[in-house]
């Protein structure tokens, strides 16, 4: 008994075998450890300590009859800090310059 395949069923093994080569390969570099890389910080810059004020009527209550907090200053994005640079003032507060330092 002589075995035919057709061309149908070439088509489809390809097919199968290329999605399962280019899977497995995806799931290869997904999976690829990308924390081996180290990361070593030799100097970095403080500014600081400076003095975070409530904001203006604090003491009035919001629509959740709640006033405002100093824990609430905490999760607030008070500062912008773009390009820091030794020396370069971060803030000026109560006529007073706080400078990046190392």
């Amino acid at each position: 008994m002589r075995s035919t395949v057709s061309f149908n069923n070439i088509i489809h093994y390809s097919l199968f075998f290329s999605y399962l080569f280019f899977s497995l390969n995806g799931f290869a570099a997904l999976t690829t450890d990308s924390t081996s890389s180290e990361l070593i910080i030799k100097h970095w810059l403080t500014a600081g300590p400076a003095e975070a004020q409530l904001p203006a009527f604090n003491d009035e209550k919001n629509l959740n009859g709640k006033t405002f907090k100093p824990k609430d200053l905490i999760g607030a994005n008070l500062k912008e800090v773009k390009q820091p640079a030794e020396g370069e003032v971060f803030l000026r507060q109560n006529k007073e310059f706080i400078r990046w330092k190392k």
